[in-house]
């Protein structure tokens, strides 16, 4: 009865070792779980702030293109109607067509009283 319970006892010890083995492996999985959803959080954090930076940075990008563009097309008004001026034209090609577009009024207006 003594060898029983010493065996049983044995058998015990070896249960509780091997659960407590078990246990150890799950611990240490789990800390590592832990430690890289941690790190990868943080990674998460920096991705999104430097996302935003580029989104600020490419607003302003965008407002700098706007006003170019703007500069460009006022700088090649100007040009148009410098070259004008000096190929004795007074008139821009948008303003001829303004100017056609008035007359053909003011000869349809003067054709409808007669």
């Amino acid at each position: 009865m003594d060898n029983q319970i010493k065996n049983q006892e044995i058998g015990f010890t070896e249960e509780m070792q091997n659960i407590a083995t078990v246990l150890r492996a799950f611990w240490e999985k789990a800390r590592f779980a832990s430690e890289l959803i941690n790190r990868l959080r943080e990674e998460k954090r920096v991705l999104q702030e430097d996302c935003a930076k580029l989104l600020d940075e490419l607003q302003k990008v965008k407002l700098e293109l706007t006003n170019k563009d703007q500069e460009v097309k006022r700088l090649r008004a100007e040009q148009e109607q410098m070259l004008s001026l000096m190929n004795g034209n007074i008139f821009s090609s948008q303003e001829k067509e303004e100017l056609k577009i008035k007359i053909k009024d003011l000869i349809l207006k003067i054709n409808s009283h007669l």
